[in-house]
């Protein structure tokens, strides 16, 4: 079933734009492969093209119509961690992250889709999930699906580093939110301060203002001292009496 569709597959194969220096091995192996595969007295195709599929430095497997595995090879057992009879003939879902995304895949196939760079979440033998880069295309004989044929690409230790980066980010945002909401609290509480020292600073000016009219006001001669024997405080009449014309004169300094 692999091999009908092979000559399709390095045709695909010739026309993409790889990056990856593995892609670009395999790719040379199988053409040097194919190249002598193509002579006219050639029926069947030589088993060295499997051999050279299967030793591929790229993980790739083949799924037959019905979404099942019809073959992959070392690397991508090597990736996932299952034996090749762990693997063969089971469907490409069960390996999945998420069944749906499986069918999803399967579905864009199924309707002639060439897959590039086709993001997927591959669960491994241990539990843990590889983070994959699908290139894919469907084989046909007659306009009839034969199988699909898949490259993968590792790209898990990137989306690890971009998950911890977006949880650095989302927890960096968090602390300036937490720290905005705690300066916000500060600054509302030291609001209130100033406001009620500014209230209570007034309300003492006007007091002393009522106080000092009520002294002046009065007829009788009004002093005050300190310890030390300053005067700190004296009203009109005191002034008049001692003869004097402005408190300056007298305000804090020893009258004894």
């Amino acid at each position: 079933t692999i091999s009908c569709g092979l000559n399709h597959c390095i045709d695909w194969l010739i026309s993409k734009p790889w990056n990856d220096e593995a892609l670009r091995l395999t790719l040379r192996q199988l053409l040097r492969i194919s190249e002598t595969d193509r002579k006219p007295a050639a029926i069947t195709r030589p088993p060295e093209i499997g051999d050279s599929l299967d030793q591929a430095p790229v993980p790739l497997h083949a799924v037959d119509p019905e979404g099942k595995i019809l073959w992959a090879n070392q690397a991508e057992l090597e990736l996932l961690g299952y034996s090749r009879a762990e693997i063969v003939g089971r469907p490409v879902s069960d390996f999945f992250d998420t069944p749906g995304a499986a069918r999803a895949f399967l579905d864009r196939l199924t309707r002639k889709e060439s897959l590039h760079e086709y993001p997927a979440t591959f669960r491994c033998s241990d539990g843990s999930l590889r983070h994959v880069l699908v290139d894919s295309s469907a084989l046909y004989r007659g306009g009839t699906l034969t199988h699909t044929l898949c490259f993968l690409r590792d790209i898990t230790a990137q989306t690890q580093a971009e998950q911890a980066l977006q949880k650095y980010r989302e927890n960096l945002e968090r602390r300036v939110e937490e720290r905005t909401e705690e300066l916000s609290r500060s600054n509302g509480d030291l609001l209130r301060e100033v406001t009620e020292r500014a209230r209570a600073e007034t309300d003492l000016r006007e007091t002393r203002d009522r106080i000092r009219l009520l002294l002046d006001s009065t007829a009788e001669a009004i002093c005050g001292f300190d310890l030390e024997g300053r005067c700190m405080f004296l009203n009109s009449s005191c002034l008049r009496l001692l003869g004097y014309d402005r408190g300056e004169d007298l305000l804090g300094k020893d009258v004894h």
